[in-house]
C-alpha cells in the first residue's frame, strides 16, 4: 500500500519549514505594527507639543534675513526684511523697503 504524502520525512521537513518562514513572517509583521503605531503615537505627541511650543513661545531668540530684488527700468528696487523666530519657526514681522528704479 501506497504511504501517505506527509508520511515521508522529506515532504515533512519541507512542511515544517514553510510553516516556520509563516510563522516568523507573521512575527515580523507583527513587529512592523507595534513600531509603526509608536511612530504615530510619538508623532502626534510631537504635533500637540509643537502646537503647545507656538503657543506659549516668548519668542526671545530671533533671526533677521534681508532680500534684496533688484528693480528694473520700469521696476523698483526693493528689499524685504522678515524676522522669525528661532525657537518655533513663526515669523514675526515682515518689512518691505522700496528703492530707485534700476
Amino acid at each position: 500500500m501506497k504511504k501517505h504524502p506527509l508520511e515521508d520525512p522529506a515532504v515533512m521537513k519541507k512542511v515544517e519549514d514553510a510553516v516556520r518562514k509563516t510563522n516568523e513572517h507573521f512575527a515580523i509583521l507583527d513587529e512592523i505594527n507595534k513600531y509603526s503605531k509608536l511612530v504615530e503615537k510619538y508623532t502626534r505627541m510631537r504635533k500637540d507639543a509643537e502646537q503647545k511650543l507656538l503657543v506659549s513661545c516668548p519668542h526671545t531668540a530671533t533671526t533677521k534675513k534681508e532680500d534684496h530684488f533688484p528693480g528694473s527700468y520700469y521696476d523698483r528696487e526693493y528689499w524685504v526684511i522678515t524676522k522669525k523666530c528661532k525657537t518655533c519657526g513663526k515669523t514675526l514681522s515682515t518689512e518691505t523697503t522700496t528703492g530707485g528704479y534700476g
